[in-house]
C-alpha cells in the first residue's frame, strides 16, 4: 500500500498565570495566556517564518490557552501585529479545532499546586464538600488522541502541519501514539515544539512509523528572552 511522508509539529500552548504559579489546570481550569505566553506563541510563529518552515495547517484544542496560542502563532507566522486587545484567529490559515486535543482531566488536582498528589487533592475536595471531578487515565487520553489522529489523517496525507495542544498530550503523543520515548520523564515547557515525521497510508487514516526530527520539547523557536521553564504542568 502506497504511503506518503507527513510532518507534524506539536506546539505546547504558551504560558498562563497558572503555569507561572505551578497550579494544575487540566480541563477544569480554562484560563487565558498571560502576556508572556501570547508573546511566546507569536514569537514561535515569527521564528518559523524566518526559518522558512512551510506550515500547511494549524489544529488546536478547544481550550482558551490553545486557541490563543494558535492565534498568536498565526499572527506571528504571517507577520501581523499581535496585540492583547485582539487574540482572535485571523482567517489567513487553515485552522481546525478539536476537542480531542484537550489537556488530560486531572480531577481534584485541578486548581491546586502541582506538588499535591491525587490522593491529597481528593482529601481536600472531601473537606471542602466538592463533588467528584473528572479524572482521565493515560489510556483515556490515548484513546481520544487516536481519534484525533484518525480524523486528522483522513484529511491530511502530506505537508507540514502544526498541532497546538497541552503538555500532558504532547508527552502521550511521543510516548504512546508515536512510541518515540521511554518511561523517563519528558520535559515539555510552554511554547516548546516537538517535530515528527510520519509515514501515512494513502488509502486509510493510519500511519506506519514515526521519526523524531527535533528534540522533544525543543525551545529553539522561542525567542530566548521569552523562554520560561517554571512549570511543566
Amino acid at each position: 500500500m502506497a504511503s506518503s511522508a507527513l510532518t507534524l509539529t506539536l506546539l505546547r500552548h504558551g504560558e498562563t498565570d497558572y503555569n507561572s504559579l505551578g497550579i494544575v489546570q487540566g480541563q477544569g481550569v480554562n484560563g487565558p495566556l498571560n502576556q508572556t505566553g501570547y508573546a511566546q506563541a507569536a514569537g514561535v510563529g515569527q521564528m518559523m517564518r524566518l526559518s522558512a518552515v512551510d506550515i500547511a495547517s494549524v489544529s488546536y484544542s478547544d481550550q482558551v490557552r490553545t486557541q490563543e496560542s494558535a492565534a498568536g502563532f498565526i499572527r506571528g507566522y504571517h507577520g501581523l501585529p499581535c496585540s492583547d486587545d485582539d487574540r482572535s484567529i485571523p482567517a489567513l490559515e487553515q485552522a481546525d479545532i478539536y476537542s480531542s486535543l484537550r489537556e488530560r482531566a486531572k480531577g481534584a488536582q485541578e486548581g491546586r499546586l502541582n506538588n499535591l498528589s491525587l490522593g491529597e487533592a481528593e482529601n481536600l475536595d472531601a473537606e471542602e464538600n466538592r463533588p467528584p471531578r473528572l479524572w482521565e487515565s493515560q489510556e483515556d487520553v490515548c484513546k481520544r488522541l487516536r481519534v484525533f489522529m484518525a480524523e486528522f489523517l483522513s484529511k491530511n496525507k502530506e505537508g507540514h502541519h502544526l498541532v497546538v495542544t497541552h503538555g500532558g498530550c504532547v508527552r502521550i503523543f511521543v510516548r504512546d501514539i508515536f512510541q518515540l520515548a521511554g518511561d523517563n520523564p519528558v520535559k515539555v515547557y510552554n511554547s516548546s515544539t516537538t517535530t515528527v515525521s510520519i509515514m501515512v497510508k494513502k488509502d486509510e487514516p493510519t500511519f506506519e512509523n514515526a521519526t523524531l526530527l527535533s528534540d522533544i520539547g525543543d525551545l529553539k523557536y522561542i525567542p530566548p528572552e521569552l523562554v520560561t521553564t517554571r512549570s511543566d504542568h
